[in-house]
């Protein structure tokens, strides 16, 4: 005891080391974790540690120069001192920044585009987001002070200064260990263009040859779009709105719904877009820095096709890396910010100057064989500083009616303020992308050539979950982007085979990966090794698609399944395990019949309810009555008030579903005259059979209530007991199990429900009820992350079967 009281600081620094070196071995070893049962929640486990312990290191530093401070005040430690302290305060601001960056990331953000890097810095790099719970272990490592004080007392002071200063080494050693192996691990990942450019060079000359001009072809315009998710933008949103600028282009505007990007960044999504995939489904698996792909753009300059790139996509005189590999292949170049370079660094210019650029440019559609190129940047973070002040003026619906714990859930939102700025900033940004849009079609119509608008997005972005389009934390709105297909009138009448087979194929799964493929084949051009996988083309049928194809600084190979259940173990690939994807791959693979019983449990908060409504065609809403108001609340205690009216959240418009599972909490015999008014208010009797209302048992229950509820057009399912019901399956002959059976039959004789609802661990409970086969049954199962861990036979018998739906807006 006394040597531990000796060596009380040093011990501490040891076991910070082991935390320290334990938790980054396994983070690189994630692969092998999965192994183990329990897997999601070990390496979550270990990811935290990961994220901690390298501020731990330095807050513990900190504490024990504090500690020395405190007995000996000498004049000689205030610099070091405040050396410390500007190290832990650097720290806790660049905490998290760089954490599982992708080697990727790291191109695109240091190398490929100065002027993403610069916006990236601004709207990432410098902002403190800490949690609370992350706060309190910043402080954690001060508590040693008073104890250390405490434990010491009465001890010599040589002592007491023996083990300062050695834990002080050993922790300042641990903390310098950390910082050049992170250092190292950054600079192993950085790459330059030239690690692209050769091997793009050698592969393109080797495929050269298999490319030929078969046909005539309309002229084309790629509008090449920065940071758009699908949702909300423009043919995408619910209903038809005047206001939209692309509203009234039917049958000519072709929105593609189901097409996602290869990378949540512009470099590595746009060096799989503008070349030809070897393999469309093997060439997923690998690197870019691995791909042997054909240059595009040099495939259409050798067979006569004349290129225009017109790019804003940089600042500071220095090309992207997009324009210096695709674009530096076009014949026509314009970069909006080497105009001129008297002018460096000069200033940021908007997209409505590419726009007059491409108005330059269009005179050339008046010939045969041209295809336009437009990289913009409006839509980038920070996106009020990349629209024009006239443009900053969109006002997000959801951020304008509802409370942060209604639309956010418990997200972790350090400042709302901003962040709702951030997302009206983002609307504005898209109003302006679609004008612009509009502006570029309308003079494609007035063409008297056939030309063909294509416009994709490079990627997309979450300005709600405010991650930008960070790739280390990636969410679906990154990867599902919208795609667009304009025909003038003269390519309609010149082309109506293409424009047959686009609109034919506007739901088929589709990805920028194969981009290339409808480009060439637009063109006329064909491809020897292979069938052109086209969007033109009425054979179309795309492969399963991956995404997110990277190795993070931990040496973690990991990908994205988006289609099938997961393949990339047979690569040595660890799936990134995304919840809206894994479910809806399980929706996906179930019979029409199933997967209409798969049921999203809790959708407790604006947005959650918005991701579950794209997966599945049921939802489970917790409702709780608020007699004082008079209002419904979508939320379950003891979880506090979100304020989410439940007539808001469903009658919304932002998602559809096709039934609804309303699990009534706090419901008992004086208030349930209130409930049923209400849900009548909110629910036309034409929708109330697809409206599902699932009671617990409570005193005074009466007959009379259940009918009214049936009579009115609901359904109604009763509850039971799970922890009864489960005892009951494991003591099936005791009298405890004997009397609920008798209480459970009397009340279903009793009163007119549909059907009963339990947890799966109950199931069998199910077949001890003898009237279980004249009622409909619910299982709540949250147990389940893919197909297997289905109950085959819950799901044959059931008619609700209710798996969780995990996401950062979970309330």
């Amino acid at each position: 005891m006394l040597v531990l009281k000796k060596y009380f600081l040093t011990a501490n620094a040891l076991l910070v080391f082991l935390l320290v070196f334990a938790a980054s071995h396994l983070q690189g070893h994630l692969a092998f974790l999965m192994q183990f049962k329990n897997a999601d929640r070990i390496i979550r486990l270990i990811g935290k540690i990961d994220q901690v312990s390298f501020i731990l290191v330095s807050g513990i530093a900190l504490a024990i120069a504090a500690i020395y401070f405190i007995i000996y005040r000498q004049e000689r430690f205030n610099r070091l001192f405040l050396v410390l302290l500007t190290i832990f305060a650097l720290t806790i601001f660049f905490k998290g920044k760089f954490e599982n960056l992708g080697a990727d990331s790291v191109a695109e953000i240091f190398s490929s585009n100065s002027q993403e890097a610069a916006d990236y810095a601004i709207s990432h790099l410098f902002r403190v987001n800490l949690t609370i719970k992350e706060s309190l272990v910043l402080l954690a490592p001060f508590v040693l002070i008073p104890v250390y004080l405490g434990m010491t007392k009465g001890l010599q002071s040589a002592i007491k200064v023996r083990d300062i200063r050695l834990a002080f080494f050993v922790v300042a050693g641990i903390y310098a260990m950390a910082v050049l192996s992170f250092c190292g691990k950054l600079l192993n990942s950085y790459q330059s263009i030239d690690s692209y450019q050769a091997p793009l060079r050698q592969s393109t000359l080797a495929a050269m040859p298999f490319f030929s001009k078969v046909r005539e072809a309309p002229n084309v315009v790629v509008y090449i779009g920065e940071s758009t998710v699908r949702d909300g933008f423009g043919p995408y949103r619910t209903g038809s709105s005047q206001m939209n600028p692309l509203h009234g282009l039917e049958p000519n505007l072709i929105a593609f719904t189901n097409v996602i990007t290869a990378f949540s960044h512009t470099f590595p999504s746009l060096y799989r877009t503008f070349t030809v995939a070897n393999d469309p489904y093997a060439d997923q698996f690998l690197l870019i820095r691995n791909l042997r792909r054909a240059n595009v753009l040099s495939v259409l300059s050798s067979n006569d096709i004349e290129a225009h790139w017109l790019s804003n996509q940089n600042r500071g005189c220095q090309l992207d890396w997009t324009s210096q590999l695709f674009g530096e292949q076009a014949p026509h170049l314009e970069f909006l910010n080497l105009a001129n370079k008297a002018e460096c660094p000069n200033r940021r210019k908007y997209d409505a100057e590419l726009l007059h650029a491409f108005e330059r440019h269009a005179n050339s559609l008046d010939r045969p064989r041209q295809t336009l190129f437009l990289h913009s940047y409006a839509g980038h973070d920070s996106y009020c500083t990349n629209i024009p002040q006239t443009e900053r003026e969109a006002i997000n619906p959801l951020t304008a009616r509802f409370s942060k714990k209604a639309l956010f859930g418990d997200a972790h939102i350090p400042d709302m303020k901003l962040h709702r700025k951030a997302i009206n900033c983002y609307e504005s940004a898209i109003s302006y992308v679609e004008k612009n849009i509009r502006t570029v079609i309308d003079n494609i119509a007035e063409q008297s050539r056939p030309t063909i608008l294509l416009y994709f997005s490079d990627h997309g972005e979450d300005p709600y979950a405010g991650t930008g389009h960070d790739s280390r934390n990636n969410s679906f709105r990154h990867l599902e982007i919208p795609f667009l297909v304009y025909f003038n009138k003269a390519a309609m009448e010149r082309f109506p085979e293409l424009y047959q087979a686009a609109h034919d194929n506007r739901h088929k799964r589709y990805s920028l990966e194969w981009f290339s493929d409808s480009l060439l084949d637009l063109e006329g051009i064909t491809y020897a090794k292979r069938p052109l996988m086209s969007i033109f083309r009425k054979d179309l049928a795309a492969p399963p698609r991956y995404a997110l194809r990277k190795s993070d600084l931990s040496g973690n190979n990991l990908i994205l399944a988006i289609d099938e259940e997961d393949a990339s173990a047979q690569f040595g690939l660890l799936n990134h395990g995304h919840d809206f994807y894994q479910k809806r791959r399980l929706v996906n693979k179930l019979p029409d019949a199933e997967a209409n019983k798969l049921c999203a449990a809790g959708v407790d908060s604006m947005l959650k309810f918005l991701e579950a409504s794209q997966i599945f065609r049921c939802v489970e809403i917790n409702v709780t009555m608020d007699e004082k108001s008079g209002r419904l609340l979508a939320y379950r205690p003891p979880k506090k008030n979100n304020e989410l009216e439940l007539g808001s959240l469903v009658g919304s418009g932002i998602g559809k579903v096709n039934r609804l599972y309303l699990s009534i909490q706090s419901l008992n015999r004086d208030n349930f005259d209130f409930l049923l008014m209400r849900l009548n208010n909110i629910f036309p009797r034409s929708q109330r059979s697809n409206v599902m209302i699932n009671l617990h048992h409570y005193e005074d229950m009466e007959s009379a209530h259940i009918h009214k509820i049936v009579e009115a057009g609901y359904k109604v399912f009763y509850e039971l007991s799970d922890y009864r019901s489960q005892r009951c399956v494991r003591l099936k002959e005791s009298v405890t199990c004997r009397r609920f059976i008798e209480e459970t039959l009397k009340r279903l004789s009793v009163f007119r429900f549909h059907g009963i609802a339990f947890a799966r661990e109950a199931y069998v409970f199910a077949d001890m009820l003898p009237l279980s086969g004249q009622l409909e049954i619910s299982v709540r199962d949250l147990s389940v992350r893919k197909t297997e861990d289905l109950s085959a036979m819950a799901l044959s018998r059931s008619s609700i079967y209710l798996v969780p739906y995990r996401s950062d807006f979970d309330y």
